[in-house]
């Protein structure tokens, strides 16, 4: 792709996306598949979280058929997301926001609802952020919602770390 004309601008666009020139009809589509997923995660959300806890305590083996099909349900709406979200975001954007908000409220939250609602938080605060710097310094929005993100995920680091810290002193 480098090689083609336009080539480092198509590689800037896989990589970090368009936000600020996406079409209504993409954002109609982005509406409709999230909706669709939001709404069967919040449907089974007892089955994942059980499945999740199970996981974490080490109990993998001998997973009943159930087990394994909410387990494929989990990653094929994880999957479906990520391929949506890619053709808008990019693939830097995306993978922040699968990756920072949470591991950023793991680090702060106490409890299994307070983490999800930081990670939401810390979701939301970040795009807005990030959007507003683009805008403000005229830089490319993907690349400043990862800035921002790092910025959070730094932010949440040194809290727990200070934390942890006063907590053994």
């Amino acid at each position: 792709i480098s090689k083609t004309p336009h080539g480092d601008s198509h590689i800037q666009e896989v990589l970090f996306g368009a936000l600020l020139a996406v079409t209504d009809a993409e954002i109609v589509k982005l509406l409709i598949v999230f909706s669709v997923l939001a709404i069967l995660h919040a449907l089974f959300r007892r089955h994942i979280f059980r499945l999740t806890a199970e996981m974490q305590a080490g109990r993998i083996e001998g997973f009943e058929l159930k087990d394994r099909l909410w387990n494929f349900f989990f990653y094929i709406s994880i999957g479906i997301a990520i391929v949506f979200a890619v053709q808008v975001g990019g693939v830097l954007p995306v993978f922040a926001y699968l990756v920072v908000p949470a591991v950023s409220a793991l680090l702060l939250g106490r409890s299994q609802w307070w983490t999800v609602v930081l990670a939401a938080l810390a979701a939301v605060i970040t795009s807005y952020l990030g959007l507003w710097f683009s805008y403000s310094y005229d830089f490319p929005a993907g690349p400043s919602i990862v800035a921002v993100f790092g910025m959070i995920f730094l932010l949440a680091s040194l809290y727990r770390f200070a934390r942890l810290r006063l907590k053994t002193t």
